[in-house]
């Protein structure tokens, strides 16, 4: 019996999550719409949506248009169920962020890091919870990181009551904080965050090029290593010791650096180099241009693999005007036929798609936690 029990348990927590995602994705929908698109009865949708609207996952938020039947109430997420703080942890920075039920962010923390240890790390993130929970109802926590597993499983000394103790961080943050949390690489996050806003449910890759260049994707990716991609038989020597690395010619950090030689000009900013490429500044142009061409690489590459209808490139390039003409450009010029209808955008919602994003896988994987 206890085995059967677990497993309808199981079931019946799967239908809740699917229930859940269908009200989530739609914004607001009906109960026998609900039906219609898990496939369930409409006696187990009733019977669930009691359960959620009564857990304050869910509540009745109108009716819909009459169309000479009988009006239908609508249902939507309750912002009630509380706030989601995400982190994106990077080399040198924390960023947090609190974000509604409804996906709506809040205010953003951003705390210095740099060669601090994990212990003190795990200290700062419990610090800035901690500023959030004075004016939010927090119900859940998500982190994104480079490598989750490795992150996860890295072991620190917490202090109890008792006794002090060696554990996983991933035990760690739910001690300390008390609430469910999710660790995921933070580049799938901004992959999601960019599904959401752009109400495109999945099939899109997202390249992020601060820092060492990541990939992402909806449905997520595990890809770790798309920054040494082979792209030229020149350039830097990569951080893994060989030429002609994605990453040695389109990270933000090693196109600025490019910029400072090409200009003799130490104290460039980014801001100074939108300014110059908008004025058609000839050394930025083709600096600028020679990115333009290996990341069109670097995607029909990706793409060539993973056949996205979408791919959007983050990062400070961002800052630059109409550099995805330039790209997609350079992805039709280098890509086979089958990637013509590929559309390649640039994100300009800077951190917020995080942010947006860690909520929502958590939502998505609320059930399930």
């Amino acid at each position: 019996m206890g085995k059967k029990r677990v497993h309808l348990d199981n079931y019946k927590k799967e239908n809740k999550q699917k229930i859940f995602n269908v009200i989530l994705e739609t914004g607001k929908i009906s109960r026998k719409n609900i039906a219609k698109q898990t496939a369930l009865s409409s006696a187990s949708v009733t019977l669930i949506v009691d359960e959620l609207i009564n857990e304050k996952y869910i509540k009745e938020i109108g009716t819909s248009p009459s169309t000479g039947g009988r009006s239908q109430k609508l249902l939507g997420v309750n912002r009630a169920m509380g706030c989601n703080i995400s982190f994106l942890i990077n080399e040198s920075h924390i960023y947090a962020g609190n974000v509604t039920a409804s996906l709506d962010v809040g205010n953003i923390v951003i705390r210095k890091v740099k060669h601090l240890p994990i212990e003190d790390i795990l200290n700062v993130i419990v610090e800035i919870f901690s500023q959030f929970k004075k004016n939010n109802n927090i119900s859940s926590v998500s982190i994104g990181v480079r490598l989750p597993e490795s992150f996860k499983n890295s072991r620190v000394s917490i202090s109890t009551s008792l006794s002090a103790d060696f554990i996983t961080v991933d035990e760690a943050l739910r001690f300390m904080l008390g609430v469910p949390v999710i660790i995921e690489r933070g580049v799938n996050f901004a992959a999601l965050g960019e599904a959401h806003n752009r109400n495109q449910k999945e099939n899109i890759c997202f390249l992020d090029l601060d820092g060492e260049i990541q990939l992402g994707g909806v449905p997520s990716l595990p890809v770790e290593h798309v920054a040494h991609m082979k792209v030229a038989d020149e350039g830097e020597i990569c951080s893994c010791g060989k030429i002609g690395c994605l990453n040695t010619f389109v990270s933000s950090e090693q196109i600025i650096e490019n910029l400072k030689t090409e200009l003799n000009e130490p104290d460039l900013t980014w801001y100074l180099i939108s300014e110059a490429y908008q004025d058609s500044s000839s050394n930025v142009s083709d600096v600028i241009n020679k990115v333009s061409r290996y990341l069109g690489k670097g995607i029909v590459n990706i793409s060539t693999l993973l056949s996205p209808s979408l791919f959007i490139i983050g990062g400070d390039i961002s800052k630059l005007d109409k550099i995805e003409e330039k790209v997609e450009q350079n992805v039709r010029n280098f890509g086979y036929y089958e990637l013509d209808d590929l559309e390649v955008q640039i994100s300009n919602a800077g951190k917020n798609v995080f942010f947006i994003g860690g909520a929502k896988m958590f939502l998505l994987n609320v059930f399930k936690m």
